[in-house]
């Protein structure tokens, strides 16, 4: 969903924002169930192969021992694997979250002077973020739109030029001009 596509259909921009607002609020929750389910998954898979190494355990035979250790360390790779792909979507949402509310014209460029090796997830906290971000608007300052026109969706947009200028306004006002 675009603001220009609201806009073609002539609704105010205070029904823009509000749509804009909820379609982020959709996306945000899509976006936390797809994380859940993966994780769910992910637990499962781990809960079979921690089964499957309990059954092999009560086997005396120590054929069954290596078999044993390779499935742990499988289970160990896994998990690490899980962890680590977990850590790298919540680092790349956050970042993609940041950049929407700083107004960022291309997110993919800017996405890609972020270091996200030096970005920690802490409890649903990003540390190490907010720094970079601030040094590339710095640096870059012409890739961020300007406060008044910066949206929530990401998407370029071009400034509203439907709208008198102040003094235009005002002469009209004095002189029953609209």
């Amino acid at each position: 969903m675009k603001r220009e596509d609201l806009k073609d259909l002539e609704l105010s921009k205070d029904a823009i924002d509000k749509i804009m607002e909820l379609h982020g609020k959709d996306i945000e929750a899509t976006k936390s169930k797809v994380e859940e389910k993966i994780k769910s998954d992910y637990e499962k898979q781990i809960m079979e192969r921690d089964k499957q190494l309990e059954e092999l355990k009560k086997v005396d035979a120590s054929a069954f021992e290596a078999k044993i250790k390779e499935l742990q360390e499988e289970n160990l790779k896994s998990k690490s694997d899980f962890e680590n792909q977990l850590k790298q979507t919540k680092i790349d949402l956050s970042i993609e979250n940041a950049l929407i509310k700083a107004g960022a014209k291309d997110a993919k460029l800017l996405k890609s002077m972020i270091a996200t090796d030096k970005i920690i997830i802490d409890n649903d906290k990003t540390i190490g973020l907010d720094e970079q971000l601030a040094d590339i608007k710095k640096s870059h300052g012409w890739a961020f739109a300007d406060e008044q026109t910066s949206i929530t969706t990401g998407q370029p947009q071009q400034p509203n030029t439907t709208q008198p200028s102040l003094s235009d306004a005002i002469s009209g006002a004095m002189f029953g001009r609209s």
